[in-house]
């Protein structure tokens, strides 16, 4: 009998060194991540940035390349600095029915040129589509990763009529950028 159980304890420790952990975790870093949206109207420019990203990696351990990412950030964390115009634009956006932006990868890609993109699915007002962004990814000595990126996006794409002011429409693109770290 002990030899039986000696035995199935000693494949098992073989078993778990065999099958070594291939994948690691992190989350993102929500004191230094943040997503910044930038608009225009005919009258102003202006932008809004949430520092409520959350988020989470999966980074191949050989690699260190990310496989795998979901974000989610709350439309009411986005910052203008104008109040009438963020609890509008909460308003255009249905932030009350749909209240989080939401990304989740389907791919990673880089080129033969060395530039990476992730492609995956953008859900804002409750629409998805499939959008590919370019990105940068950097890891710091201590193991920390940062990924930034900019692109941009139509509102009409996720059934949002463009917010207006004295009968002009704003633009129909926001502008985004991003800077996530995680660790």
């Amino acid at each position: 009998m002990k030899k039986i159980i000696l035995s199935m304890v000693v494949v098992a420790i073989t078993a778990t060194l065999g099958f070594a952990q291939t994948t690691s975790k992190m989350m993102s870093d929500t004191g230094k991540s943040y997503v910044r949206y930038a608009m225009s109207h005919p009258l102003h420019d202006w932008e809004g940035t949430s520092k409520s990203v959350k988020g989470v990696i999966i980074v191949d351990n050989k690699t260190k390349k990310i496989t795998q990412t979901a974000i989610a950030i709350k439309v009411s964390t986005f910052d203008s600095h104008n109040a009438n115009r963020d609890s509008h634009m909460m308003e255009a956006t249905d932030a009350i029915k749909n209240p989080n932006v939401t990304f989740t990868s389907t791919s990673f890609q880089k080129s033969q040129q060395g530039q990476e993109t992730v492609t995956g699915n953008l859900t804002f007002h409750g629409v998805s589509h499939s959008i590919t962004v370019p990105i940068v990814e950097k890891t710091d000595s201590n193991g920390e990763m940062e990924v930034t990126g900019k692109f941009a996006v139509k509102m009409t794409d996720y059934k949002i009529d463009p917010p207006s002011l004295l009968g002009m429409a704003a633009d129909d693109n926001i502008k985004l950028n991003f800077d996530l770290f995680f660790k």
